[in-house]
């Protein structure tokens, strides 16, 4: 039988996934058609029980000195899930005031914090609802990959791998990489591609978002994470309750106990843009079209071009002749660049000090035909495409009537908010009493030292040996 584990540990020889006969399939997001309906078993007995937990659990702790014990037994989906807003927020207050978040790419990609992270930059996607169109569940990679439903939805998804394999040696070695080359930054790639990837303390947006100003992401109690599942750091320098120095060292994995399972956006708290003006029709600050089944952004050439002669002209002038620039020039050039472009309409959200640092250099040390370089930079760094701006909607506007037209899709817990992400989430989270305690000292793992793993740990390599018999399976049907 193919072996997709190169290694093997102690721990995954005496594991056993077992391997159910059914799961629920994956469902697709269609925006040309209603989403079925997803009845939830939420009875008003089910209901009483979760309060009477929730009470007994905030009147009886003091805030932040709750044992782990009573904590696991409080910060369950089930009940996180069934309570209002307010009680939840009472029942964190009671426990670590620690979150973890995860950000989607929703909407038109247009920034990206380091070069390993740069898939989908530029392009349109719908992960928000996505992801509530598919019972409201944030899924692992592979659990968004066809990898999450009955054994012959898998087979499918095995089988599109090793589609263009001329031998089985080749699809072999086509299973290998694309369940086991190691992922950057992590352990052995399965274990990568199970997990829900979270962020400690912040908000990634800088390094995985989707639109500046129009982040769509969800924050999970820290408790929940710790004490409900498997969980590993992507480095050995950050914690539950300490980010690392650097943000892309900041991870957390998170493992369900099965395959493709996700956390459900309803235990948690997702976070909205309220003011931000976007299309009523897709969400996003930009103009744009569908072009031969692909949505692409509306191109603001011709302004553009009026902001390159702007600073081709006397205006801007000085700055292509003083020998040596200051840091007064440098934030006199980006005032003046910046009212250039407002006065021309065009969107100065991504336009930061960096940004302006580059135009200028442009502007000072073009490569070839400076006109062209200049244009060639406003397309890098966002300048170019069109925003929708006052012919928008509020964003706050747009989510209401999504949920209207899809109620069932509406997480329990949702924020509207304004502003950066993670200053977003401190703000609301200080405002409602959860915050760290001077007299109280926090673990690293808050107490639940048992779910901690290593990648190569079982839990983190869940029906790892139900796929090696799919994938025996898709190659014999194959190859004989």
């Amino acid at each position: 039988m193919l072996k997709f584990a190169k290694h093997t540990t102690n721990n995954m020889e005496n594991f056993n996934f077992g391997i159910p006969e059914k799961r629920p399939a994956y469902v697709e997001y269609d925006p040309d058609k209603m989403v079925p309906e997803i009845v939830e078993d939420r009875t008003e007995r089910l209901k009483q029980v979760t309060y009477r937990e929730a009470a007994a659990f905030v009147a009886a702790e003091a805030d932040g000195a709750a044992s782990p014990e009573s904590r696991a037994r409080v910060f369950t989906e089930q009940i996180l899930s069934q309570l209002d807003t307010e009680t939840y927020l009472k029942v964190w207050a009671k426990g670590s005031p620690f979150f973890a978040s995860h950000v989607s790419r929703h909407g038109f990609r247009d920034h990206a914090g380091m070069v390993y992270h740069t898939g989908g930059m530029n392009e349109f996607s719908d992960s928000a609802f996505r992801m509530l169109a598919d019972q409201k569940q944030l899924r692992p990679p592979l659990g968004t990959q066809g990898f999450n439903g009955s054994n012959e939805k898998v087979k499918e998804s095995i089988a599109k791998i090793v589609a263009k394999a001329t031998s089985r040696e080749e699809a072999e070695e086509k299973i290998l990489l694309y369940f086991n080359r190691y992922a950057f930054g992590s352990g052995n790639k399965y274990a990568d591609k199970t997990a829900v990837h979270l962020a400690v303390e912040i908000v990634a947006d800088d390094l995985y978002g989707g639109e500046k100003g129009n982040e769509v992401f969800a924050i999970y109690p820290a408790d929940f994470i710790a004490s409900q599942y498997g969980f590993s750091f992507s480095s050995g320098e950050n914690s539950f309750t300490r980010p690392a120095s650097e943000n892309k060292w900041n991870d957390v994995f998170v493992y369900a106990d099965r395959l493709g399972k996700g956390l459900s956006l309803d235990a948690g708290i997702v976070f909205l843009p309220a003011s931000t003006l976007v299309d009523p029709q897709t969400g996003s600050r930009y103009q744009s079209l569908e072009i031969a089944g692909v949505r692409q952004r509306v191109e603001n050439t011709e302004v553009c071009r009026d902001v390159v002669a702007a600073l081709m002209s006397e205006t801007f002038s000085e700055y292509r002749v003083l020998p040596r620039l200051e840091n007064s020039d440098y934030a006199r050039f980006a005032n003046q660049f910046r009212t250039c472009l407002a006065e021309k309409g065009v969107d100065t959200l991504l336009v930061s000090d960096h940004v302006c640092k580059v135009i200028l250099e442009t502007l000072r040390y073009p490569k070839d035909n400076c006109e062209a370089d200049l244009f060639e930079k406003f397309q890098t760094y966002q300048i170019l495409y069109k925003t929708v701006g006052e012919q928008g909607v509020s964003s706050r506007d747009f989510w209401e009537k999504y949920f209207n037209r899809f109620p069932s899709q509406k997480p329990a817990h949702v924020v509207f908010y304004d502003g950066e992400p993670t200053e977003a989430v401190r703000h609301f989270l200080h405002a409602a009493g959860v915050e760290k305690r001077n007299d109280t000292p926090y673990e690293d793992h808050l107490g639940f030292e048992k779910n901690a793993v290593s990648p190569d740990d079982a839990r983190a390599n869940v029906e790892r040996g139900r796929l090696d018999a799919l994938c025996e399976e898709v190659l014999q049907e194959r190859f004989g």
